[in-house]
């Protein structure tokens, strides 16, 4: 065999080259693969949180138009109970008048008798 010598230093340059560069790229994939991850999580819990966020809008506006409904009701009852006030405030003023008048009637009666 003949072999022709030739000095390890310039083999090996080469060599070391094209392995630093596999190694970075593999180094390059790994990172990315795990940026991939994360942006999948990320993303995942994104959506998750659009979801809730919608899911608490609707309580808000279902709270909100409870709510105003009770609102309305109340102040449907307030209007009631004052109609309901002056009516009795209405009746009060009827009985004293048809007691005014009742007593009249018996003094004028009274007064016929006599």
């Amino acid at each position: 065999k003949h072999t022709i010598s030739t000095p390890k230093s310039d083999i090996t340059p080469t060599n070391d080259g094209l392995e630093a560069r596999i190694r970075e790229l593999y180094a390059e994939n790994l990172e990315l693969k795990e940026k991939g991850r994360m942006y999948d999580a990320i993303k995942r819990r994104s959506l998750q949180s659009e979801a809730e966020i919608k899911s608490l809008q609707r309580q808000l506006e279902e709270k909100t138009s409870e709510y105003e409904t009770s609102l309305m009701h109340e102040n449907e009852y307030k209007h009631q109970t004052l109609e309901f006030k002056k009516k009795v405030q209405l009746l009060a003023l009827d009985l004293d008048h048809a007691k005014k008048d009742a007593e009249q009637l018996k003094r004028m009666q009274r007064h016929q008798i006599k």
